[in-house]
């Protein structure tokens, strides 16, 4: 089997803190570099266990008073990870502890709907092979679905990056493992919390053409279709570390799957995509890739920003250097505007070596909206962003709070805004 780990560091991974000449200590604010237009601010950062969370790696969601809610991978009593909230003072309360019973080490991707969050955690339940999980407004958690309930996990093992919603209340998602042939598969949940397996990948076997180890969580479009991303896929080629450079799929309602690119790896394509996929209002996706293009600064290329119109042709809209343009994608890294930029982050590179937010022109030209230099201002932006009225929201992994007890001179991460 090959783990979506093998090539990548995993995403709650402290990196070691580099301290950047002319960072000023101690201050909730810093000045950008003179090219950017942006005001960034730090809004709470992360103390660590036993009280706080800490390396934050989800993206944001808010609510109609402005309040901000996200998860941490790390923190808590058990180390397992917290959900919390951030007021518009930048005043945080933990609103769960995850303590393994209650699922653990949340994914990337939380929901909201009237009040409740909704996100899958790769760890607990009651089988321990991960949940998908409901949290009300007060803290408590329901397990809506625990995996690895049937023989050989037939259900799926290790859920990724949260569920996405119709409006009849169904939920949606992967699962990296187990399904009918083991290499994961794409579920659905009813408001009940019975789970239905839409497709099990890999059903020929050999080289899983279709895909295999799905890692992206799933999108739905107007029409009830899924769409993501799998890690392996027919291009086994050494652009891509001669491992599988993975694929992009659509599921139709009739559970008839499609590839609609297979990666080809560095220079002239991306390979392995992680994280959910963004839409915009034509049917187009968008997507990153932690590995090819023609960067030559990393291995195997520092990853894309890809384009795939409603005909399934790719479209490379930028290929990372591993330079001031940062590296390696973040994991949710892009969301739309209304005139089609996308924003995103990368948590290597940039002019500190931290990580940066990014906006990207679909005519591929690339703004850097801040570096971040690891210090109080945090660093290392491995997930996603929130769009709303002109400010983005976001989270580091690392910086911030320099004595956070789980990473002491690293720092447990922040939560930031930027004002376009």
């Amino acid at each position: 089997m090959i783990s979506k780990m093998d090539h990548r560091t995993p995403k709650w991974m402290v990196r070691s803190s580099r301290v950047a000449a002319g960072v000023v200590l101690g201050l909730m604010w810093l000045s950008p570099l003179p090219s950017q237009a942006a005001t960034y601010t730090v809004l709470y950062s992360f103390t660590g266990k036993p009280n706080d969370g800490a390396f934050a790696n989800g993206s944001l969601v808010q609510d109609d008073a402005g309040n901000l809610y996200g998860t941490t991978v790390g923190g808590g009593p058990y180390d397992l990870g917290t959900a919390f909230k951030v007021d518009t003072t930048g005043n945080e309360t933990v609103l769960t502890k995850f303590d393994y019973a209650n699922g653990g080490s949340p994914q990337p991707g939380l929901i909201t709907h009237k009040g409740i969050l909704y996100d899958t955690g790769d760890a607990g339940g009651y089988y321990g092979s991960g949940a998908v999980v409901k949290i009300n407004d007060r803290g408590k958690v329901d397990l809506l679905y625990s995996f690895c309930s049937l023989a050989k996990c037939a259900d799926g093992v290790f859920p990724q990056y949260g569920v996405s919603r119709d409006s009849a209340g169904y939920l949606y998602g992967t699962a990296e493992e187990g399904g009918a042939h083991g290499q994961g598969l794409v579920f659905k949940l009813d408001s009940g919390g019975h789970e239905s397996v839409l497709y099990s990948f890999c059903p020929n076997g050999g080289t899983c053409s279709d895909g295999a180890f799905p890692v992206s969580g799933a999108i739905r479009d107007s029409a009830g279709n899924l769409y993501g991303a799998a890690q392996q896929g027919p291009n086994n080629l050494q652009a891509c570390g001669n491992a599988p450079c993975g694929v992009i799929w659509k599921l139709d309602t009739s559970g008839h799957e499609t590839v609609l690119h297979a990666f080809t790896g560095a220079p002239s394509d991306g390979a392995e995509s992680y994280g959910l996929l963004a839409m915009d209002g034509i049917g187009s996706l968008y997507g990153t890739t932690v590995f090819g293009g023609n960067g030559t600064a990393c291995q195997y290329g520092c990853g894309t920003v890809f384009k795939i119109d409603a005909s399934g042709s790719e479209t490379v809209l930028h290929s990372f250097t591993g330079g001031t343009d940062g590296s390696r994608p973040g994991d949710l890294a892009l969301v739309l505007d209304k005139k089609g930029n996308l924003y995103g982050t990368a948590p290597d590179g940039g002019a500190y070596g931290h990580g940066v937010v990014f906006r990207l022109s679909t005519s591929g030209k690339l703004k850097i909206l801040y570096s971040f230099h690891g210090q109080s201002d945090g660093g290392v932006p491995l997930a996603g962003l929130l769009l709303k009225q002109g400010v983005l929201y976001g989270e580091t992994n690392t910086g911030g709070d320099l004595n956070c007890s789980e990473s002491p001179g690293a720092g447990c991460g922040v939560v930031f805004k930027i004002t376009l």
